[in-house]
């Protein structure tokens, strides 16, 4: 019976993924709006412009940030190895 348990916890670990996924682009929607009703133009981010500002984050922020501490570093990797 002990054995389920991974199972179970990688499902309802899949279904809150999909849930939190879900409720992140409904609310980027919902700020969208906000920003477009004070005057603001609002443009979506293709993987292409995501790809370039991480590159210059990468060479900037991140640098900057790994320079802080060993324990920095270390979470900018952790982040880092995950993919988006």
């Amino acid at each position: 019976m002990l054995l389920q348990w991974p199972v179970v916890l990688v499902a309802v670990g899949a279904e809150m993924e999909a849930f939190g996924k879900k409720g992140a682009q409904d609310d980027d929607i919902e700020v969208a709006k906000v920003y477009e009703k004070a005057g603001a133009k609002v443009s979506p981010l293709d993987q292409a412009t995501v790809g370039k500002w991480r590159d210059i984050a990468r060479e900037t922020a991140w640098k900057d940030y790994t320079g802080k501490s060993a324990a920095a570093a270390n979470l900018l990797k952790l982040a880092t190895d995950v993919s988006a």
